[in-house]
């Protein structure tokens, strides 16, 4: 089958000395493919959809939104080639195959960690700011509203400022895993910065950090995933440990309860060696 969208025809201005086009070059191409892939018979098994290149080139451009999509990703803050913390927030857009800018943090936060909360809304934990990863510890956290495209500061804290951690929602709440930070009550200088076995849990209905179960094993720079809405992951780290840790918190009615619960080590080993999470240095 094939489909030769006419061209449209030209509309004469209210003045009737200019002309237009009914619609922007290229859309009712993109139509026409969508009309061909939308009449195909369901119940055939063997006709197979259009490549989705096409839908990439010939219809995403044309994709407008009246508000935030689902399954973005985003890139937040980090440090830049100068070794300088960053505020600044990039997001792929999965429709379009594109990168685009977001508002900026608040603070500037490297090491930080984020997840996602129950009403899609970004939660920020943590990091180090342009004073280092002494001075510049935050136990600060902030929540960025892609509806809005704002952010704010959340005014909760965690019990004990860190970077390098990992965080993950499982069960509507967020876990913040590991990562580095001073030792209790030494001296505020890098010799006494500790790798954490520690981890806090977040309740958004309650805004309070709470201390839950330790890691088996301290980690910095670990991957947290959760798994199947009942555990938690931490892969990895800089302790170069290949072993994961899960986490199965006990049950309290239909959620998780914080505080409780505890890691155990995993039996599986990955196919291949992680690579090691190698930690920053303070920058001069």
């Amino acid at each position: 089958m094939e489909c030769k969208p006419k061209q449209p025809a030209p509309l004469a201005s209210a003045a009737g000395s200019k002309q237009s086009k009914w619609v922007d070059q290229g859309v009712s191409t993109s139509l026409c493919w969508l009309c061909i892939d939308g009449d195909k018979d369901e119940t055939t098994q063997n006709r197979c959809s259009l490549p989705p290149s096409l839908y990439g080139c010939a219809v995403a451009p044309f994709l407008r939104f009246d508000g935030p999509q689902p399954n973005q990703l985003y890139a937040v803050g980090g440090r830049s080639q100068q070794q300088n913390p960053l505020d600044t927030v990039e997001m792929f857009d999965t429709w379009h195959g594109q990168w685009r800018t977001c508002p900026s943090m608040v603070s500037c936060r490297a090491g930080c960690a984020a997840a996602t909360l129950p009403d899609g809304r970004l939660f920020v934990v943590g990091g180090y700011d342009e004073r280092g990863i002494v001075e510049g510890l935050l136990p600060t956290c902030e929540v960025f509203d892609p509806t809005l495209q704002r952010w704010r500061p959340e005014k909760h804290e965690l019990a004990r400022a860190r970077w390098g951690h990992g965080c993950a929602t499982l069960q509507g709440l967020v876990y913040a895993v590991g990562g580095c930070s001073l030792g209790r009550g030494a001296p505020v200088h890098e010799s006494f910065m500790e790798t954490l076995r520690a981890c806090e849990v977040y309740d958004p209905s309650s805004g309070i950090w709470t201390p839950c179960a330790d890691l088996n094993v301290a980690r910095a720079g670990a991957r947290v995933v959760s798994l199947s809405d009942r555990y938690l992951a931490a892969v990895g780290g800089s302790r170069m440990s290949s072993e994961a840790q899960c986490c199965c918190p006990p049950w309290s009615s239909s959620r998780a309860t914080p505080g409780a619960g505890q890691f155990s080590m995993c039996l599986f080993q990955p196919l291949a060696p992680l690579r090691p999470w190698l930690p920053w240095t303070a920058t001069k």
